[in-house]
């Protein structure tokens, strides 16, 4: 999710559950791209760069704060993404709401 840009510094963040395979992916090889396409203007953005996790706490902190209540809800989940959350008999497979940031990163 889109968190904010630097244009002086030629940044833009976003956020992430810290347990996706992005993560892993950008600790492994941190060259990114990311495309954007808005129908009404027909305009098209490609971003290509180096990405970084955020390691600080503070930093990490504040963003959280700044989150809107519905999107903290995206990260209110003992579960990964990306885990299939049915089992084969159809029951929904939870262990309930995390009612923290814990689960929140930054990448620049």
């Amino acid at each position: 999710m889109y968190e904010g840009a630097s244009f002086d510094g030629a940044t833009v963040s976003f956020i992430t559950d810290i347990r996706s395979t992005k993560i892993k992916d950008i600790g492994r090889d941190p060259r990114v791209s990311g495309i954007a396409y808005d129908l009404d203007s027909r305009v098209q953005i490609k971003l290509v760069g180096t990405a970084m996790i955020v390691e600080d706490e503070d930093t990490r902190r504040a963003i959280w704060q700044r989150l809107k209540p519905p999107t903290r809800k995206q990260f209110e989940t003992d579960l990964p993404p990306g885990i299939v959350l049915y089992s084969g008999d159809g029951q929904i497979m939870t262990t309930g709401p995390t009612i923290d940031d814990s689960h929140s990163s930054t990448v620049r």
